[in-house]
């Protein structure tokens, strides 16, 4: 089903709580007392072979006043599409109803939230048994309920970095709004009561590892937001080595770069892609995204239109003329028009955010997207070891005499300081070892392969939908921070951070150069012309052309060398990974699936969201199942 259309079938109606107790004193849903004589948990659609429903609920608390969620739709959704939208609606207004004064879940809230999954019955079905699932095991006042409570409820822990950035975005917060602890529980519950699909970006070896976590363990995914939320990391272990694997809250604004069929007076009229041809015409500021969008930059309801067409008319759209524009470009005229200095932070992104957040529950995404690192740690250190042996210690190429490693470059250098008077004392043979050694301990925790869901591919991945998303290599400086980490996509980000790691290096050196013996201010100038030498062949063509030959052996003995059609770069992107990679942060594969068939059971559009032949992990009812997972009981 094309993304943004719904499947308009009669819904399937869910099982009405109560069934063996009355859910109220009162008649009228919504009075206060409604819901405070709950006995029994309404019947969750189960998958026995992970959890089980609870049968009980704790002792209901007084009741609040409860105002139940009646989702309203709007007249067009511009290029996001619907069902995204929704879920994402009932998911930010049930979580403003969870919690009570105290900060704590809200058992009366719950059960009434369960009537609301019940009545909106413009949610996917499969959504809303998932809602009603995880809101029964929230009630459960277990391991689920005691997490959610327990996030940033230490004194010492704050909210900050990434995490306070996505718990604003997530909960559609102002720029600068002072976070409290309630405020990353609620963040924490939308995300366990937002929906996971594959839209266009390609991490589908990590969506559906995140899917069944999702929906068949909670208890999982809440441990884990709760780190996230405190610690701005998740801790995996692999053979016995933990690995830190930072919060990841890169998303793909790339619905934004399709361009729109604009007039001047921000009427669009569909997809340019399609000649218009996607449905009625539209104000394109009455679009759920781009009013989210334009409430980031400050800017009202009322003035919404107006902020519109003005962007437009500097775009130098005139009259009743159609123009093809994005919708990108329109938020760049729009943010510097209404720069506020008062606002902190970059306009841009925080209305790029927004827009996002409205389809997507921008922190369960951010989890997603973390796990799709997580598919990374057995390839990282390879890769890194790769280009690192390739730049610093590659093998002359024969014919070649003006390409070589860095190690020879050194060695040159070494010889003509030997010859120079000021450095007879210098032990320059174990300055350059110290040197060399540095450098390879900086680039191993430096540089660090992440997956960035706004990589644009050229083509479709082998999926069939995605064409977004993949693994690169980034400079991770400040490493606590991945918001501020460079991208090295290309020749140049990649001579310009190992030149910032080979300085990184020489400080190491230098501060380990004490019991050297020599005179200390010869060698601190030694060490100094290193620096330069290395960085001047770091900068040049003739070592990128080296450790691209090193790197990729078909093409050593070639006279001329095309970067593009090499397979091995370090700047290189890569698509996709395997799923078991992650699951294996979980207990391993066999936690879910049968090792003969690994990528057993097919599912189909209207149930997944994806592409038709997507694969999944199998459930109950497939013949392949082992036995019940007890790592998540």
């Amino acid at each position: 089903m094309a993304k943004g259309m719904t499947n308009r079938a009669a819904p399937r109606q869910l099982p009405s709580p109560p069934i063996n107790a009355p859910i109220s004193t009162s008649t009228a849903p919504g009075s206060p007392e409604y819901g405070t004589t709950v006995q029994a948990a309404p019947p969750v659609p189960a998958r026995p072979w992970i959890l089980q429903p609870p049968t009980r609920f704790p002792a209901p608390l007084p009741p609040r006043p409860y105002v139940p969620i009646r989702l309203a739709g709007h007249a067009h959704y511009g290029t996001q599409g619907e069902p995204g939208i929704l879920c994402t609606d009932f998911a930010r207004q049930a979580v403003e109803r969870l919690f009570d004064d105290s900060g704590k879940l809200d058992c009366g809230a719950i059960m009434r939230l369960m009537e609301d999954v019940n009545i909106n019955t413009q949610l996917p079905v499969h959504h809303r048994e998932n809602l009603m699932r995880t809101l029964a095991h929230m009630g459960q006042g277990g391991e689920l309920a005691t997490t959610l409570n327990s996030i940033c409820a230490h004194p010492g822990v704050r909210l900050r970095g990434p995490a306070a950035d996505l718990v604003r975005a997530t909960l559609n917060l102002p720029p600068g709004q002072q976070l409290t602890a309630v405020h990353a529980r609620k963040a924490a519950a939308m995300a366990l009561l937002g929906n996971l699909r594959q839209g266009k970006v390609g991490s589908c070896f990590a969506t559906s590892a995140a899917i069944v976590l999702h929906e068949d363990a909670p208890e999982v995914v809440a441990r884990d937001l709760k780190t996230l939320l405190e610690t701005n990391k998740l801790v995996f272990d692999r053979n016995g080595t933990k690995f830190d694997m930072p919060l990841n809250k890169r998303i793909s604004t790339g619905d934004l770069d399709i361009e729109v069929l604009m007039r001047a007076d921000g009427t669009c009229h569909g997809n340019a892609s399609n000649n218009g041809n996607g449905g009625p015409s539209y104000r394109l500021h009455e679009t759920p995204g781009m009013q989210a969008a334009l409430t980031a930059l400050g800017i009202p309801q009322p003035m919404m239109e107006q902020a519109v067409t003005t962007a437009l008319r500097q775009m130098n759209l005139q009259g009743d003329i159609t123009y093809r524009v994005s919708k990108r470009s329109i938020l760049e005229h729009i943010a510097r028009n209404h720069a506020n200095p008062a606002l902190p932070g970059n306009p841009l992104a925080s209305a790029l955010n927004a827009y996002a957040g409205r389809e997507d529950v921008r922190l369960l995404r951010a989890w997603e997207y973390t796990l799709a690192g997580a598919a990374e740690i057995d390839r990282q250190a390879i890769h890194v070891d790769m280009f690192s042996a390739a730049a610093l210690f590659g093998p002359d190429i024969p014919g070649r005499p003006d390409l070589g490693s860095l190690a020879r470059h050194t060695g040159m250098l070494t010889r003509q300081l030997a010859a120079d008077a000021r450095f007879r004392s210098t032990p320059l043979q174990p300055l350059s070892t110290h040197l060399f050694n540095d450098i390879q301990a900086v680039m191993k925790n430096r540089f660090m392969l992440q997956y960035d869901a706004d990589i644009k591919q050229g083509t479709l991945s082998s999926d069939g939908v995605s064409n977004r998303g993949g693994f690169v290599l980034y400079d991770r400086l400040p490493p606590n921070d991945p918001s501020k980490w460079v991208r090295i996509d290309n020749p140049k980000t990649f001579q310009q951070a190992l030149a910032h790691a080979v300085s990184e290096a020489a400080w190491r050196t230098h501060a380990g150069m004490q019991n050297m013996p020599g005179n200390p201010q010869a060698n601190q100038a030694a060490l100094q012309e290193y620096v330069r030498h290395l960085g001047r062949h770091i900068h040049s063509d003739a070592f990128t052309e080296f450790t691209a030959r090193n790197m990729n052996p078909n093409v050593a003995g070639q006279p001329g060398i095309d970067l593009q059609q090499c397979g091995n770069l370090p700047w290189k992107q890569a698509r996709g990974a395997d799923f078991r990679a992650v699951f294996r942060q979980y207990g391993g594969t066999s936690c879910f699936l049968s090792p003969a068939l690994p990528s057993a059971g097919t599912i189909d559009q209207s149930e997944s969201g994806q592409a038709p032949g997507m694969r999944r992990p199998p459930r109950a009812g497939d013949a392949t199942l082992v036995e019940p997972v007890r790592i998540f009981v």
